[in-house]
């Protein structure tokens, strides 16, 4: 265990060097730098002598960083393509951010995607995912076109469900 801590200690400068150059935020680079040393003291007992400490601990950084991003886009996505009622997370100056509400809405369109058909609730998960049209439609064995059609036929569903879900007019 003495030895992983001297690695630990000894890649920080490198990971914090890192996290500047995948973030380039200040405030994402702490988030990121912290999350990823928790998940290296974490999962300390899965790291195996004999291979590389600090290439391990850059691929958890990277796909922390990753997985980060997916969120955030998703969140972004839904956000821009779902009309929300007034006061309900809109970043008005009466709303507390402090990501509570991001994170009850993002339940909320889970149950609704949760919903949709098969059909339409996989490529549309798919394409949320960061997923190109050609990939899905080749993993589905279906046409591009086919594709697009279910994916903007989920897009139409979820909208009236979320419509439905919260009264909006």
């Amino acid at each position: 265990m003495n030895d992983f801590r001297e690695l630990f200690i000894s890649v920080l400068p490198d990971l914090r060097r890192y996290a500047v150059q995948l973030t380039q935020n200040e405030a994402e680079v702490d988030d990121l730098f912290q999350e990823t040393a928790l998940k290296l003291l974490s999962k300390a007992n899965q790291f195996q002598e004999g291979t590389n400490y600090k290439a391990w601990a850059f691929t958890i950084m990277r796909n922390n960083f990753i997985n980060e991003c997916r969120k955030t886009s998703l969140r972004h996505r839904v956000n821009a393509g779902l009309k929300r009622p007034e006061g309900f997370g809109d970043g008005g100056t009466d709303t507390v951010r402090n990501g509570g509400l991001e994170e009850v809405e993002y339940k909320e369109l889970c149950a609704l995607v949760a919903e949709l058909p098969a059909q339409q609730r996989v490529p549309f998960q798919m394409k949320l995912e960061g997923y190109r049209y050609r990939e899905i439609a080749e993993q589905l064995s279906v046409s591009v076109n086919a594709l697009k059609s279910r994916v903007f036929y989920a897009r139409q569903a979820l909208r009236r469900r979320y419509a439905i879900e919260f009264k909006m007019p």
